[in-house]
């Protein structure tokens, strides 16, 4: 199994450290899983085209035949669920979104900007954080099967809640592992 991480926006060169503390609790969580990160460098929430060449760059590289976590990091959650809809070959089992804004503007129009599908065909759970000032109007895609509302004390939550607290990104990596492997 692949677990690909799509970061979103407003990314920089050495400005990836939140998927470390994402790939440690996904690896206690999830020991076999192969950890990548995916991103496209100082892309702007608007460049709605850069967005989708990401999308399409992810799906010819990772249409090996492998079994596919899509987890999508703000703008990275809509790409995910672009990625998922163009693989032919390998099977995405599950999309995770974190900080992603499903329901901006008017309900999910970001989406539809990007050409994302509202419904991929692939289960979907989502987190949102508790006063983020990016996402305030809502994370939760209208089909997550599962929406978790985490809480941190970090300033500027959206950015550096994952890099500043393990405990937070082990929360999300149960999740994650519970979604894929349900308790009997």
């Amino acid at each position: 199994m692949v677990i690909i991480g799509i970061s979103g926006v407003n990314v920089k060169e050495n400005d990836e450290s939140h998927w470390d503390n994402l790939e440690i609790a996904l690896k206690e969580q999830l020991p076999h899983a192969k950890f990548v990160v995916e991103r496209e460098l100082n892309c702007r929430p608007y460049s709605f085209s850069r967005l989708r060449q990401l999308a399409y760059r992810i799906a010819l590289k990772h249409d090996t035949g492998e079994e596919i976590v899509l987890l999508g990091k703000s703008a990275g959650g809509i790409v995910a669920l672009i990625v998922a809809s163009l693989l032919k070959n390998s099977r995405v089992l599950l999309i995770a979104t974190l900080f992603a804004p499903h329901q901006f503007p008017l309900w999910g129009a970001y989406r539809w900007l990007l050409g994302a599908p509202r419904d991929p065909g692939v289960p979907i759970i989502t987190f949102q954080m508790v006063g983020d000032r990016l996402v305030w109007w809502g994370a939760r895609h209208p089909l997550s099967k599962s929406h978790v509302v985490l809480r941190s004390n970090v300033r500027h939550a959206h950015k550096y809640a994952l890099v500043n607290d393990l405990e937070l990104a082990r929360v999300v990596a149960r999740h994650v592992k519970e979604a894929l492997f349900p308790s009997a």
